[in-house]
């Protein structure tokens, strides 16, 4: 009931999903977009809608306090009937007690990219000396870079006709790019800035344009002030011509986004994975790490690939096999999940998504290149 209220006050975020949630500081996350449906037990609910609202999570420093005495409090409850200890008083190494989680809708002034699923966000770190930073006492400076996405829903959908499931409805293929500067002032606004898209090289471009072709289900990751979206369901050029026959193509091309202009440059490397969307993309030390996601086939796939973006040894592809053959074929492959560095960006934590037979997957699993998939314990 306490969430319903919430919900209704504008306190929380309405549920959604196809959304991005981007680390924006310590303890500090930017929710952005999506697609909510609508609730079919609640007559009179929002219909089923893409998003274009901001939030703030702040989640703070977790406390800690001694696993015992943490077991101790949760049952008898402290003297102000909260349930919450003091921490340990004997500077003993205690458990981490999570902090409740903080939201604030962030309000852009001017115009904002347009509702959006599918889309990709990034952090960036602009160095002080660009001009689209200026002058801010030789510090360099954060911003978002929100590239492209899915919107709007085709009034004849059902909400099922995106590669390997999980719906979406069809809709309008995006290639536009946006950069919000951070942190939020202390009033909650905020400014998004629209980049000129277009490319470093036109033989590069879509056919007959200067731009790169638009895309949904990519992934957007940034090493300092270079970012590098890969893959999704790329839309053709003939599609624009109004043949439908070749509407879109799932893509394994990799473009490094300039944030400071919205420049494009076509990042070739050698024998690339199979292309792919709905895929996770994760900075781990100076590699992107490519896993899953859905072919054009709509095969779901479990392939593991690095692609090595540092200066020193060029931008090339390796296929990681964190398990035998045999094995491998044995492990599910997943679309839709999640992935996270772990341990100093030595390790890939993932964990959800849908499985190839269209299930739902709840077990994580945890890599370290180049040891094995493990599976967790829940």
């Amino acid at each position: 009931a306490a969430l319903s209220t919430d919900l209704a006050a504008g306190m929380w975020p309405a549920p959604r999903e196809a959304h991005t949630l981007t680390a924006a500081g310590s303890g500090l996350a930017l929710l952005f977009g999506g697609l909510s449906r609508a609730d079919e037990r609640s007559p009179g609910s929002a219909p089923t809608q893409n998003l274009n609202d901001l939030w703030e999570i702040s989640l703070g420093r977790p406390s800690s306090r001694p696993l015992a005495a943490s077991a101790t409090a949760e049952r008898a409850g402290d003297a102000t009937g909260s349930g919450r200890g003091g921490g340990p008083a004997d500077g003993t190494a205690g458990a981490a007690e999570a902090p409740s989680p903080v939201w604030r809708r962030l309000f852009p002034a001017g115009s904002s990219p347009s509702p959006r699923r599918h889309h990709a966000m990034v952090a960036v770190s602009l160095p002080a000396d660009d001009e689209a930073v200026g002058s801010r006492g030789g510090a360099s400076r954060e911003a978002l870079l929100l590239v492209a996405g899915l919107s709007e829903i085709a009034a004849d959908a059902s909400l099922g006709g995106e590669p390997g499931g999980g719906g979406g409805g069809g809709g309008i293929v995006l290639r536009d790019v946006w950069r919000l500067w951070l942190p939020p002032s202390a009033d909650g606004t905020v400014r998004w800035e629209p980049l000129a898209v277009r490319v470093a090289d036109r033989a590069d471009a879509v056919q007959g344009d200067d731009q790169p072709a638009k895309r949904y289900g990519h992934t957007a990751v940034a090493f300092g002030d270079r970012a590098f979206v890969y893959g999704g369901v790329r839309e053709s050029a003939r599609a624009r011509e109004g043949d439908q026959s070749s509407r879109s193509g799932v893509s394994s091309d990799v473009w490094e986004v300039n944030a400071a202009t919205g420049e494009w440059r076509a990042v070739k490397a050698a024998v690339p994975p199979r292309g792919r969307a709905f895929h996770t993309a994760t900075a781990v030390g100076e590699a992107m790490l490519v896993f899953g996601g859905v072919d054009a086939q709509g095969e779901t796939l479990n392939d593991l690939w690095a692609l090595h973006v540092s200066t020193v040894v060029g931008t090339q592809w390796a296929e990681l096999r964190p398990l035998s053959d045999s094995r491998m074929r044995l492990f599910l492959g997943r679309s839709r999940h999640t992935a996270v560095p772990l341990f100093g960006s030595t390790n890939l934590l993932l964990y959800g998504g849908l499985s190839g037979f269209g299930t739902s997957v709840n077990a994580p699993l945890a890599s370290s290149r180049p040891e094995p998939f493990v599976r967790l314990a829940p």
